[in-house]
């Protein structure tokens, strides 16, 4: 019986994390108070070093422009739409906009390129769609939101877009004033670590997460992996449409699936409720276990840089 890859359960240490940090926050409530005020800065953090050493020198448009469409389409129209129509059949409305807000949300750059090069798949895609799908945000965000989950007009687009403008324009000014050799990758990584715990204590601990009903959250279990697996099918089929290989499948589906805990996290502070929260988190937790589990069955044991950043 072949034995457990420990070496690869320490690369996918950012589980260990996010479980850490839940736990911490059922268990520790009420510094959050303090940690809150944090969310920005946290949030463009990630952003920044998931987008710091990306050249835009690199990027043979011919080569990656349809496969890269496929990916955004994805993330941004089929996987929001036909995600949110899935979950409502089963959610209420509280965990519902969790939903909507983790879907409406640009890709998570960090994810999506590592867990690529562990499935052997097309970095280089998976990054570009990555940043795209980020630069599009202020945009796409707040209007997907609108149409996803507003209910009596109480989505703040306004407020929506001018903090996902703040979020990508500040990082955007990051990569350009700080240098590479600034901030090392052992740096970056650890620092992104540390942000994802804060960010994801603050949700779990404000969300009060001990009143939602054990089906509830059962509820969410099979509808993130249901909306992970609808995408799945969604890439394999565009790409064996467009006759792709497995190694540009891979990235259309983690850079149009894979979403950002942070920016969606900071969304939901300004007027979802705690189900909600939890609902994202749980959306997470699914995303990065499928990242594992599509991994190990691709068969990948090349050494690769660990995940930074979401």
């Amino acid at each position: 019986m072949a034995l457990p890859d420990f070496g690869r359960l320490a690369d996918q240490k950012n589980i260990l994390v996010v479980l850490f940090s839940v736990t911490v926050g059922l268990l520790v409530p009420g510094p959050e108070r303090y940690t809150s005020v944090l969310l920005t800065p946290l949030v463009i953090f990630l952003v920044y070093s998931s987008i710091r050493e990306f050249s835009l020198g690199e990027v043979n448009p011919c080569a990656v422009g349809v496969p890269a469409a496929l990916s955004l389409g994805l993330g941004y129209v089929a996987l929001p739409f036909v995600g949110v129509a899935f979950a409502s059949l089963t959610l209420s409305n509280a965990a519902l906009t969790g939903i909507a807000i983790t879907l409406a949300v640009p890709t998570t750059a960090g994810s999506a390129i590592v867990w690529t090069r562990f499935s052997s798949g097309d970095t280089q895609l998976a990054a570009i769609v990555s940043i795209a799908s980020i630069l599009l945000a202020p945009i796409a965000t707040p209007l997907l939101l609108l149409v996803l989950a507003d209910q009596n007009g109480a989505v703040p687009v306004r407020s929506i877009l001018t903090d996902v403008l703040l979020i990508v324009g500040v990082a955007m000014v990051l990569t350009s004033l700080v240098p590479d050799a600034a901030l090392s990758d052992r740096t970056a990584e650890y620092g992104s670590g540390a942000a994802i715990a804060l960010i994801i204590y603050t949700g779990v601990a404000g969300a009060d997460p001990a009143t939602v009903p054990v089906r509830t959250l059962l509820n969410l279990v099979a509808v993130s992996i249901a909306i992970l697996g609808l995408g799945s099918a969604m890439a394999y089929a565009a790409g064996r449409y467009c006759d792709f290989g497995r190694r540009r499948i891979l990235p259309i589906f983690f850079a149009g699936s894979f979403k950002n805990l942070g920016i969606a996290l900071l969304i939901a502070a300004e007027y979802a409720s705690g189900i909600a929260v939890l609902a994202i988190i749980t959306y997470y937790v699914i995303e990065q276990l499928t990242g594992a589990v599509i991994a190990d069955f691709a068969g990948s044991r090349r050494p690769v840089a660990r995940l930074r950043s979401s």
